[in-house]
């Protein structure tokens, strides 16, 4: 089922995005500057992307313009440098914070921490899209 944006079902929380699993095929390289360097399935446009999402979640505080902004990113033609363009058209204001935040080591300890969470889902997350709510993976909602 595609969700349209600002057509949500009722009360969500995506309690993390992307899929950091598919994206991230080892251990993140923890850097001198103390951050972290990735190794993306698709490239390093995929972690450039992820990374930017993983900066919106903490600067989105409405969770319903989170899920719009992500999917007007996850919808564009270049998903990686479509995040201006998609806090105008959602009508948020923090893209300078996101910005700033996804070129940077901030950016990088972000996504970290939604690997660490998504490596330690029980039961492990073996596909997307993988829904998990209050802290629970929910297998019955993933099929």
């Amino acid at each position: 089922m595609l969700l349209a944006k600002g057509q949500l079902p009722g009360p969500l929380a995506i309690s993390q995005c992307p899929p950091y699993i598919y994206c991230s095929s080892e251990e993140d390289t923890e850097t001198a500057e103390g951050g972290y360097s990735f190794i993306c399935q698709h490239g390093p446009q995929e972690c450039v992307g992820n990374q930017m999402l993983a900066c919106a979640k903490k600067y989105i505080t409405v969770e319903k313009d989170y899920v719009d902004f992500n999917i007007c990113v996850m919808s564009s033609d270049d998903p990686p440098n479509s995040g201006e363009a998609c806090s105008a058209e959602v009508g948020i204001e923090v893209w300078p914070s996101i910005s700033a935040c996804w070129t940077s080591v901030e950016g990088e300890q972000l996504l970290h921490e939604v690997g660490v969470k998504t490596r330690a889902l029980d039961p492990v997350l073996d596909y997307v899209p993988w829904m998990v709510s209050d802290g629970v993976s929910r297998p019955r909602c993933n099929n």
